[in-house]
């Protein structure tokens, strides 16, 4: 009984680390939306910048969020390197999701949308963030596994 107790706990603890690792993301991507308004007033003209530009440019963005967040909360609360792997992932696509639902309620609402808003751009954002925590972690358990004379 022991066994299946700590069995849950660990999971528990697992689906924690992950939950707390995405909402990070969520409001670091929240806080780029934020940031890119007061910087830039946004329109539905995307054509002003080409896609693979914007797309760099989000992504540069998201790896800047990932250093500012590490200065925030140096340590990873995902501990387990496949968990850091799986999260790299998960949370690139869950704060594409968020941004793609928050450019819905902008445009639902009448409000001008920015490229940040979309399913894509809020993927690239989130993956680049979530790869400089992930290597960010495998720096940090490197260094204290190998230590040098």
């Amino acid at each position: 009984m022991e066994i299946i107790a700590e069995i849950l706990l660990q999971v528990a603890l697992w689906v924690l680390e992950v939950l707390l690792e995405v909402l990070l993301q969520g409001g670091a991507g929240a806080l780029g939306e934020v940031l890119g308004r007061v910087l830039k007033k946004p329109t539905a003209d995307f054509q002003s910048v080409h896609p693979w530009w914007a797309a760099l440019g989000y992504a540069l963005f998201g790896a800047i969020m990932g250093v500012v967040s590490l200065l925030v909360f140096p340590s990873l609360m995902i501990q387990s390197p496949v968990l850091r792997m799986v999260n790299v992932v998960v949370s690139a696509v869950l704060t594409g999701a968020s941004m793609a639902a928050l450019g819905a309620w902008r445009r639902k609402n009448g409000q001008a949308i920015m490229r940040l808003d979309t399913f894509a751009y809020g993927v690239y954002f989130g993956f680049a963030m979530s790869l400089v925590r992930y290597f960010w972690g495998a720096l940090t358990t490197a260094s204290r596994t190998f230590r040098f004379p």
